[in-house]
């Protein structure tokens, strides 16, 4: 058994997990600009948000704003965990997964014959083969850029994870794989907690939130932004990838340590008042959908292992609660200071629009 250099306990969405750090991977240090963030969106406070776009200086899924806010000593090997240390759990107990982070030198299993090849996702970034095989379900991962990002193996009984990076990656690309492998995780907890993973941006006003969904591209963030510029007291959840939880008859979502390009990662729960579906058009206009109807507008955007039937049954009874709980609504908007305020009406909250 190789030597175990951490292990950090976390509670995301209310699920308790940890992760196991194997030596030569280390926890980054933080300089003070970077604890500070990380205490107060551990604290829900609202963080900076950075205008990141591809080629931009400053790196992304992090709470280190700029390059200059890295130690002096880092090196390949260590992770910046900045995104997570605000879901650090100070009481853990009853897991219910562990993340291990392995070195490794070579692949650890061969899938030269694609021996138990249940799937092949072409479509996404990165790319990934899913194999079920006796031990657990393997994910085969590469991108265009690299053949290979390594392997995940999740255990039959889904209460471990085991990423082995490929030979020679950095910690940066470790640190962004951490990112994706997490999610992963989530995808399965409906098969025992009503949790949905969502890919959704969500603000919040008056201790309500909602969330807004659609295709890539529709401008949820965009969305999103015009409430925080032209709405009082909106503050902003989630960009990317909040956790909605049906408990004791109520609907929340919580902030998660995945929010794409946007530097949100805010340890809060906040009741789900409205989700909104987001259409470009020339003109902005809302309603409500129902039935069958309200179900289609929110299911395309929940994060589902489709190969598992036992997971798919899951989701599927998860997002029907969801919708018998939580009004839908279809917007069809522009990208202007006035959708929000017909969104803000449409739903109910009666925004009021700086002037």
């Amino acid at each position: 058994m190789k030597n175990v250099s951490a292990i950090r306990h976390y509670r995301v969405g209310g699920i308790p997990f940890r992760i196991e750090l194997e030596s030569p991977w280390i926890p980054m240090e933080y300089t003070e600009p970077v604890k500070r963030r990380i205490e107060n969106a551990a604290a829900g406070l609202a963080q900076p948000v950075l205008p990141v776009r591809a080629g931009d200086k400053e790196p992304y899924r992090t709470l280190i704003q700029s390059r200059e806010e890295f130690i002096p000593e880092r090196t390949a090997r260590m992770l910046d965990l900045s995104a997570i240390e605000p879901f650090l759990d100070e009481a853990p107990g009853n897991e219910r997964f562990r993340l291990v982070i392995h070195d490794t030198q070579e692949e650890p299993f061969d899938t030269d014959q694609d021996n138990g090849l249940i799937l092949e996702a072409k479509d996404s970034q990165p790319y990934f083969k899913v194999y079920r095989r006796p031990e657990g379900t393997w994910f085969k991962i590469s991108s265009g850029m690299a053949p290979s990002l390594g392997c995940l193996l999740v255990s039959k009984d889904l209460a471990t994870a085991d990423y082995y990076p490929a030979s020679g990656m950095s910690g940066g690309r470790v640190t962004s794989m951490l990112d994706m492998v997490l999610r992963v995780m989530f995808s399965y907890i409906p098969v025992s907690d009503p949790i949905l993973l969502f890919h959704s941006s969500v603000i919040a006003k008056d201790g309500e939130a909602v969330m807004f969904l659609g295709a890539s591209g529709t401008g949820k963030s965009t969305h999103s932004r015009l409430w925080l510029e032209n709405i009082p007291g909106t503050e902003l959840v989630n960009d990317d990838n909040p956790v909605v939880r049906i408990q004791d008859g109520k609907v929340y979502v919580y902030g998660t340590p995945w929010s794409g390009k946007t530097p949100c990662y805010r340890n809060i729960r906040v009741p789900l008042k409205a989700i909104v579906r987001l259409s470009q058009a020339p003109e902005n206009s809302i309603a409500r959908e129902t039935g069958i109807h309200a179900y289609a507008a929110l299911v395309g955007s929940v994060s589902q292992i489709r190969w598992e039937r036992k997971v798919m049954d899951a989701t599927t009874a998860a997002a029907s609660r969801l919708v018998a709980a939580v009004p839908v609504y279809s917007m069809r908007c522009l990208p202007d200071p006035e959708a929000a305020s017909v969104c803000g009406n449409g739903i109910g909250m009666l925004v009021k629009m700086n002037v």
